[in-house]
């Protein structure tokens, strides 16, 4: 397993342009954090793909993932770590799910107490703050192993995409195919 991780994750001091895509589709073997981010995807990818249509949301997921790790790469183009995983993809679909529907309510959790329900906004946004937290804190001294500047990246060009693509009419194409279905 470590030599498909070697041979087709991306590492930032060894930049390929194919490596950003085949590591996007490996993932590490803790079922924990892949199952954490199929739900993500589920929970907030679904929706997204029903405003954008399923090739754009893969066109657009697949961008999110490159921004993620080149991002990753200005950030710690000198680490010696060979990264894998959809998160920066996935995070770049919880910008297009923050900017399409920003009013959603969610509770928020903490250590499994319900701490508060908020906008899907506010929740985002805090998750938004840790990951460049962690990125300055944790990944820039090296203590991690974690991109969590792909995070912050693939978030951050997830929210300009979104607002593009809903200045580009893609949220009334939406309203309309639900009042149409529901008629």
């Amino acid at each position: 397993y470590s030599v498909i991780i070697q041979e087709y994750g991306f590492a930032p001091r060894h930049f390929e342009f194919g490596d950003i895509f085949s590591s996007m589709f490996l993932h590490s073997d803790n079922p924990v954090h892949l199952l954490g981010n199929m739900m993500f995807l589920f929970i907030y990818g679904d929706n997204v793909e029903d405003v954008l249509g399923s090739f754009v949301f893969l066109s657009v997921y697949i961008v999110c993932g490159f921004i993620a790790a080149l991002t990753s790469y200005i950030f710690i183009s000198d680490s010696p770590s060979v990264y894998i995983g959809a998160s920066g993809a996935i995070s770049g679909v919880l910008g297009l799910y923050l900017v399409f529907f920003p009013k959603v309510e969610a509770d928020l959790y903490f250590a499994r107490f319900r701490v508060a329900r908020v906008t899907i906004r506010a929740a985002l946004l805090i998750w938004f703050v840790q990951q460049f937290i962690f990125m300055l804190f944790l990944e820039f001294s090296g203590a991690a192993n974690t991109a969590f500047s792909a995070h912050f990246g693939g978030m951050f060009f997830g929210i300009m995409a979104g607002l593009a693509l809903k200045g580009l009419g893609f949220i009334q194409a939406f309203d309309l195919r639900i009042r149409k279905h529901n008629a």
